[in-house]
């Protein structure tokens, strides 16, 4: 049976403390009690991975910010791990451009990676690299991954309906390049619901031997989509979860229909 990750935290987090601002990852230490109670929801609805609230977090960011990224991220992790589950280092993108197209070089993306998996890594059980849409991006924090740390590497892009991302990278593209990579589990979230992210799970089973991972995006009703979520655990999924706009409700649906 699969392994149920959580939902979004986002608009958890908005519906308990209002606007989250410019650097919502500060909420990790102003409001640490609020996320701590999100992670807690879900893992009273049955998540069985709590992934870590540090999806808007980079060094590069902390500079902006000018805030301590070394402290926003340890608080980050210990607020996940307050649940009580195994706790997922959430890795985003970084928000940049690569050269030619921006001022970041490759070096410098490895580099914000790495620092943020190396300090992450050595607490928690998987790392989780997710809702990228630029597959240079992807394979440079997978190099990263694989060379600064020793735990699960879990990668997801997030496509269009037809199953290429808005930077233009393809299903198989991205498999290519996660088999390549040493990924332990890839898949997609984000963007679409789980009706229409059938096609795109199809395609995966048809390039991939690797463990597949769903997280898309809510559908209002609880119990539609964990009815629409079991379609993918029927067909082989390994990690299952929800992203933009699920609930610990519609965590708690999947989870009962899962048993």
């Amino acid at each position: 049976m699969a392994i149920l990750f959580d939902g979004a935290m986002g608009t958890q987090l908005i519906s308990k403390v209002g606007d989250l601002g410019k650097f919502p990852e500060l909420m990790n230490s102003t409001h640490s009690k609020a996320v701590k109670e999100v992670h807690l929801s879900y893992a009273e609805a049955g998540t069985q991975i709590t992934i870590s609230n540090s999806f808007m977090l980079s060094p590069h960011r902390a500079l902006i910010g000018e805030y301590d990224f070394d402290e926003i991220l340890r608080k980050s992790l210990l607020n996940a791990m307050s649940a009580g589950k195994p706790v997922a280092l959430d890795v985003g993108p970084l928000g940049v451009m690569l050269e030619p197209y921006g001022d970041f070089t490759a070096d410098d993306v490895y580099n914000e990676f790495a620092k943020m998996i190396t300090f992450g890594s050595s607490v928690v059980d998987y790392i989780l690299l997710e809702t990228f849409a630029d597959l240079r991006e992807v394979e440079i924090a997978l190099r990263a991954a694989n060379e600064c740390c020793t735990k699960p590497v879990f990668v997801t892009m997030t496509f269009q309906p037809d199953g290429v991302t808005y930077m233009g990278a393809t299903v198989e593209q991205f498999a290519a390049c996660a088999n390549m990579c040493a990924a332990n589990a890839l898949g997609f979230n984000c963007t679409v619901d789980p009706i229409q992210g059938r096609e795109i799970f199809e395609r995966f089973k048809a390039c991939t031997d690797l463990p597949l991972i769903v997280q898309p995006n809510q559908l209002a009703d609880p119990n539609e989509f964990a009815d629409a979520m079991m379609w993918y655990v029927e067909r082989g999924a390994d990690y299952v979860g929800g992203c933009c706009g699920t609930t610990p409700e519609h965590i708690k649906a999947l989870a009962q229909k899962m048993l």
